[in-house]
């Protein structure tokens, strides 16, 4: 960045916890909400409720019950430009 003709560089780690009401609910629109449905259809993959209860499956066993708490973190660059 510095190359670039930024200053005045700083970087924040942002994290915070995020509330999974309904892990079926959430893991219904990861597949359905996104171009991967299109790709499990489009190679004859399975049925797309069955990666939706699996996926399901895996995020309460990685986030816990519902109500789940997902951590979710960003990296945050700011600069000014001379």
């Amino acid at each position: 960045m510095i190359d670039a003709g930024f200053t005045d560089i700083s970087v924040a780690v942002i994290r915070l916890e995020k509330e999974i009401p309904g892990s079926a609910r959430f893991a219904r629109g990861l597949v359905h909400g996104n171009p991967l449905i299109d790709q499990i259809r489009a190679r004859g993959g399975v049925d797309p409720d069955r990666v939706v209860n699996a996926l399901a499956q895996a995020l309460r066993q990685e986030f816990g019950s519902d109500p789940g708490r997902m951590p979710l973190q960003a990296i945050v660059f700011s600069a000014n430009r001379r």
